[in-house]
């Protein structure tokens, strides 16, 4: 087993001249042969007995990192010597959709996804002032490379407006009104899209996300209010769009849903779908997309609400066997708190991709979709030299992808500082939720609370998150069902009640929303918020 955080000398770092320096790595035997700086314009790092994978097998071979650069050879003394004890070397990983890496959570973000051995990742929708801050952050040494769309497109009370609501309380000097122009920009018309277009540019985004979401009914939910959030770009404003993007150099992923969103996006000329569809494909959806030469995001792990899907598995399956008969181009993306290795195992388990194949995907296909103009996904000359060593081979084992004992990028070892905090309750049981009901995520709760205690944060504020987030994709049923558990795990938060209180209060249910409001300013008297909307609900109780 590699240990990184052994390394003696660091890549990059000044060496004393003449000096020696042996190291013990893991098993294997650090021997760091440092020439004089005078006589060194190159800082070479040799990498003896590991098993380099060539995008079909592993072959051991001796690679050389010159510079932060592969080379095959190299004639003279490197400056040091690695033994990768028989382990066998991949490109890193890619996760082209998620919405990560963008905020006050950057570090501990990265963190995670180095550890994963995710290196490059494309965010299709973040908040501008974030993505400000994050880019100064990635793409460094011993940071990922990220590529941001910023806010997307959408319709006025589109998707994901509904999502962004509550940010204002959360982003110290973000109001309500900064949001669309920040997370997303609503455009009706061709006019707005005119009037909006230097304020989109003005971000400098990297690609361009737009959101259909049930196009074919954009006309009758356009102005209903029950459909904030559930719909998305009339569709004729896609093609311009498209048009707009291309002009200015900007590729396009289109959020869709339907069958329709599909065709209307693919026949719009973009670039990427940011999902598969929640729908059955046709023989003449493929091959409309194999001949525009769509890339698709696989998200089978996503979040997203399946609502009214018997076996939203099942469709997944079939809607990618027909494509990948076409010869549509797919990559992974998560769209979820679930890791690309996630990602990949459900493929996997699916039947739809061999190991293979998921090697390839993961570490070849979707790092090179994301930064087609750089030389990654390949370990051979003049490539960046950035890998990962696995303790095993992941043709044969599926698990290798995650025993991951050395990290190097652009030839300098990585070293995680991985975050203590445990993994959130919440987001482990939301993908259940939203494919499977609450009553199958609350079983999973009690299993995980009764089983492993000790692996998930269990506490108050991570089942009100889950709650408010199945609030903003009026998933209100599910909501009330996760507060209704928090309030019973947590009888005396005055919190927990007032979210529950808001639940039933958006659902209808004013007797129960008043109750709520009242045990919550019993355990705090000085909740304002719970005072004002108690007082709300009596006044129009009275009236």
């Amino acid at each position: 087993m590699i240990d990184a955080h052994v390394v003696a000398e660091r890549l990059g770092r000044s060496r004393p001249s003449h000096a020696r320096v042996a190291s013990t790595l893991g098993t294997s035997v650090v021997l760091l042969l440092l020439l004089p700086i005078t006589a060194m314009a190159q800082h070479v790092q040799r990498y003896d007995n590991g098993r380099w994978y060539d995008g079909t097998t592993f072959v051991e071979h001796t690679m050389f990192v010159v510079d932060g650069i592969f080379q095959t050879s190299f004639d003279g003394e490197p400056s040091g010597v690695i033994d990768l004890n028989g382990a066998f070397v991949v490109p890193p990983y890619g996760d082209a959709h998620s919405h990560a890496l963008a905020g006050p959570r950057f570090e501990p973000d990265n963190d995670a996804f180095l550890s994963t051995g995710v290196f490059y990742v494309g965010n299709p929708n973040s908040v501008l002032r974030w993505t400000r801050q994050s880019r100064i952050k990635a793409a460094q040494p011993q940071t990922v490379d990220v590529r941001y769309a910023n806010g997307g497109l959408t319709s006025a009370g589109g998707h994901p407006t509904q999502i962004y609501s509550s940010l204002p309380q959360q982003v110290e000097g973000l109001s309500a009104d900064d949001l669309d122009g920040e997370a997303y920009f609503t455009i009706d018309d061709r006019a707005e899209l005119v009037a909006r277009w230097p304020e989109i540019l003005a971000g400098k985004p990297d690609f361009l996300k737009i959101y259909l979401e049930t196009a074919e009914k954009h006309s009758e939910r356009r102005d209903d209010p029950e459909f904030v959030g559930r719909r998305g770009l009339d569709p004729s404003l896609v093609a311009p769009i498209v048009e707009k993007a291309h002009a200015a150099g900007l590729r396009v992923s289109a959020h869709i849903t339907s069958a329709f969103d599909f065709r209307t996006a693919v026949e719009a000329g973009v670039d990427e779908l940011a999902h598969l569809p929640l729908a059955a494909l046709t023989e003449a959806d493929a091959d409309l997309a194999a001949a525009r030469g769509v890339v698709i995001v696989t998200t089978v792990v996503s979040h997203r609400p399946t609502h009214g899907i018997a076996d939203v598995r099942a469709l997944h399956r079939d809607n990618i066997v027909l494509l990948k008969k076409h010869g549509v181009r797919l990559v992974l993306g998560t769209d979820s708190d679930q890791t690309v290795i996630d990602e990949s195992r459900q493929l996997f388990d699916m039947g739809v991709y061999r190991a293979e194949d998921i090697v390839r995907l993961l570490t070849v296909d979707t790092p090179r979709y994301l930064f087609p103009d750089r030389l990654i996904g390949r370990l051979a000359d003049g490539y960046e030299a950035s890998f990962l060593a696995l303790e095993s081979n992941p043709l044969e084992d599926f698990s290798a992808l995650s025993r991951i004992s050395l990290r190097v990028k652009a030839g300098h070892i990585i070293e995680i500082g991985v975050s203590k905090e445990l993994p959130s309750i919440g987001q482990a049981i939301a993908n259940t939720i939203m494919h499977k009901g609450a009553d199958a995520g609350i079983e999973e709760y009690r299993r995980l609370r009764r089983e492993r205690p000790n692996d998930y944060d269990f506490t108050e504020p991570q089942l009100n998150a889950l709650g408010h987030a199945l609030l903003a994709h009026n998933r209100v049923e599910y909501a009330i069902a996760v507060l209704e558990l928090n309030a019973e795990m947590f009888p005396k938060s005055a919190k927990c009640h007032e979210s529950l209180g808001e639940a039933y209060r958006i659902f209808g249910n004013e007797e129960k929303a008043m109750a709520s409001y009242k045990r919550s300013l019993e355990l705090d008297p000085h909740n304002q918020n719970a005072v004002t909307k108690l007082r709300e609900l009596e006044e129009g109780a009275d009236r």
